[in-house]
């Protein structure tokens, strides 16, 4: 009967620091949906997006919440890499030119130890570009007073 059906859809999703409700966005439902399915993606459940960019046919996508870098790939079923905003240090072009990737590189936590560097293969240049793009800004915007310096 389909007075009694009830129509299914992806819960909404939480925005920026202040983790405020905004107008339903299918997309971004289904983005977060997709990310708390993922392995490793449950602990991500209750993150506040910020911005993402997914790659053409949205095999993976970085994801920008008011405090983390998420690389997820929903091609491998897995979030590649979880990382804190404050500790983001750059973007540079990947090791091999002839590839579309991006090497992320993070701060260690405490002073003494090694940085982190992260790969995302992009399916094109313009993802890698638009990739690079939105970590650098996003980088740029974090203040000096939580960025442990």
């Amino acid at each position: 009967d389909a007075s009694r059906a009830t129509r299914h859809r992806p819960p909404r999703v939480l925005y920026g620091p202040d983790r405020v409700l905004q107008i339903y966005n299918e997309p971004h439902a289904n983005l977060k949906n997709d990310l708390v399915l993922l392995e490793g993606g449950a602990a991500l459940a209750h993150v506040a997006l910020t911005e993402y960019h997914s790659d053409c046919g949205r095999s993976s996508a970085v994801i920008l919440t008011h405090d983390m870098i998420i690389h997820a790939c929903f091609k491998n079923g897995r979030v590649k890499f979880a990382e804190p905003l404050h500790l983001f240090d750059s973007v540079e072009p990947g090791p091999d030119p002839a590839l579309p990737s991006i090497q992320v590189k993070f701060r260690p936590p405490t002073g003494d130890g090694h940085p982190t560097r992260h790969q995302i293969k992009c399916s094109n240049r313009e993802h890698a570009h638009a990739v690079s793009v939105l970590l650098s800004e996003a980088g740029r915007e974090v203040p000096c007073a939580t960025r442990q310096l």
